[in-house]
């Protein structure tokens, strides 16, 4: 129910297949005053998505392409969202990650619930009180709200529209729930869209085995951490110019990091110097960091098993 010259108007000024988020509010607060309750749902679902789950760069446009899939509102509620959502987010971390972009797109918040989750030590929380187990979370935290369904554990290839992204949880089950092993090496093949759309819709031929439930959050395999450190990039170092990477990758460390020894610390005689071997900087710095963490969190009050003070010693 909008003209078609507004539309060519509006999509010239956004130089392609976009309309702005103000326009479309515009246009949902007209079907509202003129009771066209059903434009006004496209309206309204089009900037639901163009804010959150396809947010794009720009903050101010959505894609006119998401209108397809509400072009019959009875089937929008039998799309996997989630899916959608998960290759959307994937392509633009890809993106995010080449060194000339600085800037990313998808649904922020997403993102950022799952780094809090996963990784608390990034920032300060608080418990809400008022918080119900039937609200909205992570679904494998709330089983008994949220089954958790099978089809997490699908692996390959997922799409969403001319979009594929490989989707790998064979590396994340502790996410799950269960014991992380080393996972089997990544095939990198390349199938076509029909090969992709038959895989999803026989996605129990196609599902990681799950293997053992976790006994405690973040199990792994006991050789599970000595195979990630040879695989994986846990420091950052500076490369040089004149030593470009092959294939983008960074250099991997020679020796796989082993745990801190125990060994009683040397001590200098009276008049020496204070150290024979001049401390690496970062570790000075690391050794402060946690000085000052331990130093506020005993300030805060007394120590005792379970609270944060107790966990930041440990």
């Amino acid at each position: 129910m909008v003209f078609a010259e507004s539309v060519r108007a509006e999509t010239a000024q956004c130089r392609g297949p976009y309309v702005r988020l103000q326009w479309v509010r515009d246009i949902y607060e007209r079907q509202c005053q003129a009771g066209h309750w059903t434009a006004a749902a496209y309206a309204y679902l089009l900037h639901l998505l163009g804010c959150t789950l396809f947010a794009n760069k720009s903050a101010t446009n959505v894609h006119v392409v998401y209108l397809e899939a509400l072009r019959d509102l009875s089937m929008t509620e039998r799309y996997a969202w989630g899916v959608a959502a998960l290759v959307h987010m994937y392509d633009q971390l890809n993106d995010a990650s080449m060194s000339h972009n600085r800037q990313l797109g998808s649904y922020i918040t997403l993102l950022q619930c799952w780094i809090y989750e996963h990784f608390p030590s990034v920032a300060d929380s608080t418990t809400d009180q008022d918080y119900d187990k039937d609200s909205p979370r992570a679904c494998r935290e709330h089983r008994l709200v949220r089954d958790f369904h099978v089809r997490s554990c699908y692996f390959g290839l997922l799409r969403c529209g001319p979009v594929v992204v490989y989707y790998r949880p064979e590396r994340v089950v502790r996410q799950f729930g269960y014991t992380q092993t080393i996972p089997s090496p990544p095939v990198d093949s390349w199938v076509s869209y029909d090969d992709i759309n038959d895989r999803w819709m026989h996605y129990s031929d196609h599902i990681v085995p799950a293997g053992e439930v976790c006994a405690v959050p973040g199990q792994c395999a006991s050789d599970y951490m000595n195979w990630f450190f040879r695989i994986s990039h846990p420091f950052m170092t500076l490369g040089h110019a004149s030593d470009p990477l092959p294939n983008g990758h960074a250099p991997q460390p020679r020796v796989v990091p082993q745990a801190p020894q125990t060994d009683i610390p040397h001590v200098s005689e009276p008049g020496a110097s204070s150290t024979s071997v001049e401390e690496p900087r970062h570790t000075v710095e690391v050794c402060d960091d946690i000085a000052e963490r331990l130093e506020r969190h005993l300030s805060l009050g007394v120590v005792t098993p379970g609270s944060s003070t107790h966990e930041v010693i440990e």
